[in-house]
């Protein structure tokens, strides 16, 4: 279920808003910290710092495969969360920047193409882009992940999710879509900020930087000393990407108020930050148990086939792998596929077995010799 919760805001100015995005298997509190104990939750530094900032976090299912739950395709996902933020009045009528990470950037990208379909024909979706200031990419697949594809190169063991599908290496839905932001964002004079890894996880690289950086005019992609998963999760107010963010969402913000008499901030003494209880969400789902025991199901029987296909080439049918002495009084030499006469029977050879066939004539004894006279 997708759902758009604020962090904190302030009481009295509202001078814009920034909307923290996850990406796949993410979630809206701990892709953005180390862990659920740890202080360095840096959306809500923003808010303490910014004054008059609105932070909000979203949340929406992205499953890496579909054995962990299931997704939305990009373009499902875009009309769901662009109709959220549309019934939000606060987003519509103040300054918006984005910060997303990973798959983030291609939903709020997609989020600003379905806006900009609709704006002909629905108000708000006009009124909403027309406050979207900036974007802010961390680590974000543009033309596609490596990863993403080798899952779905395995799809019948990894079922990836649609979400993890959407993001296969050189997409063209992908490419289409970076074309068309940067066309439209130029012409709209948006602001950017693009990071991308430098280290590896323990699957490696996951977006390369060639990926990471969406091309857009005058705008120079900033490598970070983080992996894929560590980039987006800031230790301390130093930390280049708290601070080169800080700055690009305070220019995005509009200026505050003054008294016309004094000069001074109007109501500084009155506004204060609103710090939200933090909801718990769930972003595991239930397993679907039909599909999930059907595909266990077929890839049980693939697994038998193979297995039995295997083993007839190592294990042939009638080979047991060794071979049967033949009793030291029966002579005879065995030749495979031939059948050697012996005194006691016959000694068939058939492959790498040898077998002993006793006679079914049954042997008369010798007379016994007559005595002489």
């Amino acid at each position: 279920m997708v759902q758009l919760v604020k962090i904190a805001d302030w009481t009295e100015s509202k001078r814009g808003s920034v909307i923290f995005v996850h990406g796949l298997g993410g979630h809206p509190y701990d892709t953005w910290r180390q862990s659920a104990e740890d202080d360095a939750f840096w959306p809500l530094w923003l808010a303490q710092d910014l004054e008059g900032l609105s932070v909000y976090s979203l949340s929406y299912a992205a499953p890496p495969s579909n054995w962990l739950g299931t997704s939305m395709s990009l373009q499902e996902r875009a009309v769901n969360v662009l109709a959220l933020l549309l019934s939000d009045e606060a987003l519509i009528d103040a300054p918006i920047s984005f910060v997303c990470h990973s798959l983030g950037g291609l939903v709020v990208k997609q989020v600003l193409r379905e806006a900009d379909d609709q704006s002909d024909r629905q108000k708000e979706a006009g009124r909403f882009l027309d406050n979207v200031n900036g974007v802010v990419f961390l680590a974000t697949p543009h033309t596609g992940s490596a990863h993403a594809t080798l899952l779905d190169i395995f799809r019948l063991v990894f079922w990836p999710s649609k979400a993890t599908k959407d993001q296969v290496n050189h997409s063209p839905v992908l490419r289409k879509l970076n074309v068309w932001f940067r066309n439209w964002s130029a012409d709209r004079k948006m602001k950017h900020l693009v990071f991308y890894e430098t280290q590896d996880t323990a699957a490696g690289t996951i977006v390369n930087p060639s990926s990471s950086d969406p091309g857009l005019a005058g705008v120079v992609a900033v490598p970070i000393d983080a992996d894929h998963t560590e980039i987006c999760k800031i230790s301390n107010r130093e930390a280049l990407v708290y601070q080169l963010t800080y700055q690009f969402v305070a220019d995005t913000l509009t200026k505050p108020r003054t008294n016309k008499r004094s000069g001074k901030q109007a109501a500084r003494r009155k506004d204060k930050l609103s710090k939200n209880d933090l909801p718990e969400i769930k972003v595991r789902q239930n397993p679907n148990i039909t599909p999930i025991l059907v595909r266990l199901a077929v890839l049980l029987a693939i697994g038998f086939v193979a297995f039995k296909g295997i083993g007839s080439i190592f294990w042939p049918s009638g080979s047991s792998g060794s071979v049967e002495r033949l009793p030291s009084e029966t002579p005879g030499i065995n030749i495979p596929g031939t059948v050697t006469q012996t005194g006691t029977g016959n000694v068939i050879g058939s492959g790498n077995r040898l077998r002993l066939e006793r006679s079914k004539t049954k042997s008369t004894p010798d007379p016994k010799p007559t005595p002489e006279r």
